[in-house]
């Protein structure tokens, strides 16, 4: 399958998953042979605050299964990305981040410079960079 519909299918899981009407995703992808670390937050519409996707369960009165079932999708489909463009360059990314709005439109970034040592400090700068906290 191409990139191109693999991103597609990503972004339907993700609008998908959440559970209110939202203006903007940003979607954090890190994959590599050894591990995989995806989450993302979401704008819900006409309001200010983002919300973490691991903070659905907290928020709202979801179901547990196919929340989880919804975040192993999201995670096997970037899973799925990296492979196919490995295969496409030779050069997988080491992370990337989809922004999606609420229009359909989305873009995509790939970085190929080595994540931090620190997951929490990788988070943070990612955060600082993608998600507007005001």
């Amino acid at each position: 399958m191409k990139t191109s519909q693999l991103i597609t299918e990503l972004c339907s899981l993700s609008t998908e998953s959440i559970p209110e009407q939202w203006e903007k995703i940003a979607l954090y992808g890190e994959i590599n042979d050894y591990s995989r670390t995806v989450f993302f937050y979401f704008k819900p519409k006409n309001r200010s605050e983002w919300i973490y996707s691991l903070d659905f369960e907290d928020i709202y009165d979801s179901d547990e299964e196919k929340l989880d079932a919804s975040l192993t999708a999201i995670e096997h489909k970037t899973a799925e990305i990296w492979e196919s463009i490995k295969k496409e360059t030779g050069k997988p990314f080491s992370w990337m981040t989809l922004i999606i709005n609420e229009s359909g439109k989305f873009e995509i970034n790939y970085s190929y410079e080595e994540p931090l040592n620190s997951p929490v400090e990788q988070k943070k700068r990612w955060k600082e960079q993608y998600i507007k906290l005001n």
